[in-house]
């Protein structure tokens, strides 16, 4: 449980541009798509998994302001949603 209001969470949630100051393991996240966030907005975020630093390119698949969202990135034949 978060003691904020739903849309004050998701702001924070969907700052993906300072993601890497609030999330422990990403070192950089690169914003390749200009304009606010929304549905086809993709980015570069780069985190130590094993102690080695991986970088993954992500698409916004759903944005709804305020309520949710979710991206996909695909490497290695693996999908991440």
């Amino acid at each position: 449980s978060v003691a904020a209001p739903p849309a004050e969470t998701f702001a924070v949630f969907a700052d993906i541009e300072h993601a890497a100051g609030r999330i422990k393991d990403i070192v950089r996240i690169e914003k390749l798509t200009p304009g606010p966030v929304g549905v086809g907005t993709r980015f570069k975020e780069t985190r130590v998994m094993f102690k080695r630093e991986a970088t993954e390119t992500f698409e916004f698949t759903e944005y709804t302001p305020g309520v949710a969202y979710a991206f996909v990135g695909v490497n290695c034949g693996m999908e991440y949603r």
